[in-house]
């Protein structure tokens, strides 16, 4: 807050009246000259919209996948995968072997 009060305030009013001051004889005051640049600048906003709200996220979707991919790989490379998978492989055994078991002891039971 005190950044906005006093010397600084007075400081960025300084500023932008300079900068203003100096920039002037860029600017038409009046838009006869200049409204196509108004039109394309419609444009150019909906088109920066439109890649931040769907062109980014398919971007990241991309890199995860390669990062994905990549890791996948080095993986392979070092065994990590085909260790995952056999790991997988005794779950399946031993959740097929537990239900075999449920099963011979509802034929005990009848």
């Amino acid at each position: 807050l005190e950044d906005l009060t006093g010397p600084a305030l007075n400081n960025f009013i300084k500023f932008v009246a300079v900068v203003s001051f100096v920039t002037s004889d860029i600017y038409d005051e009046f838009p006869d000259n200049t409204w196509i640049w108004g039109i394309g600048q419609v444009f150019l906003n909906f088109s920066l919209i439109g890649f931040f709200k769907f062109g980014l996220a398919a971007a990241v979707r991309q890199l995860e996948g390669f990062l994905r991919r990549r890791r996948e790989a080095v993986e392979f490379e070092e065994g990590v995968a085909m260790l995952r998978e056999i790991e997988k492989r005794e779950k399946e055994l031993a959740a097929r072997m537990e239900g075999m078991k449920k099963d011979d002891q509802d034929l005990q039971l009848v």
